[in-house]
């Protein structure tokens, strides 16, 4: 797994660069019908860029499980969570106050099993599965689109427990 992660995980708000703000996300993947990887994303509540379900910590939750619950609210899926982080990533977005926040989102792998019909965003974000290689060219963040194109070629960080690559039909 440390072969392709992008950049160290932040284990503790004070082991952020200074300015930033910690989000967790998660990237929800499944095996296509024809046995390929599948990455599913969404749209930002404007509809202009593609990306996935992320969001701020949950109080009394743990990282992955804060993450789950924006999967859950902004896509409307369900499914196994790795507790283990993925990797990270950075952007840039607009504070409450119209000023910018740099934030770091630390990214956990969710194998997505159901998909809702309806679901708490349902009416602010579209959500599409893409082949990996699509997935990654139709990601608005450049970093995270560069770590799914790693992912495409070495898919390692999506194992089971026991070492064994979940999208080959161990998990």
């Amino acid at each position: 797994m440390t072969a392709i992660l992008a950049n160290p995980v932040p284990q503790h708000l004070e082991d952020l660069p200074r300015n930033d703000h910690l989000q967790y996300g998660v990237l929800p993947w499944r095996i296509g019908r024809q046995g390929g990887l599948r990455i599913l994303l969404i749209t930002d509540r404007d509809g202009n860029g593609w990306g996935v379900p992320k969001g701020w910590p949950v109080e009394g939750r743990v990282p992955f499980m804060s993450a789950a619950l924006d999967a859950f609210e902004e896509a409307g899926i369900i499914g196994d969570i790795d507790p283990r982080p993925l990797t990270d990533y950075g952007y840039s977005r607009l504070g409450d106050d119209g000023s910018r926040l740099a934030c770091r989102v630390t990214l956990f792998a969710m194998r997505v099993r159901g998909t809702l019909l309806h679901w708490k965003e349902r009416g602010e974000r579209q959500r599409r599965w893409f082949d990996a290689s699509e997935a990654a060219d139709r990601l608005a963040n450049i970093e995270l689109a560069r770590f799914v194109r790693k992912l495409t070629a070495h898919p390692q960080p999506l194992t089971d427990a026991s070492g064994r690559l979940a999208i080959a039909g161990g998990a």
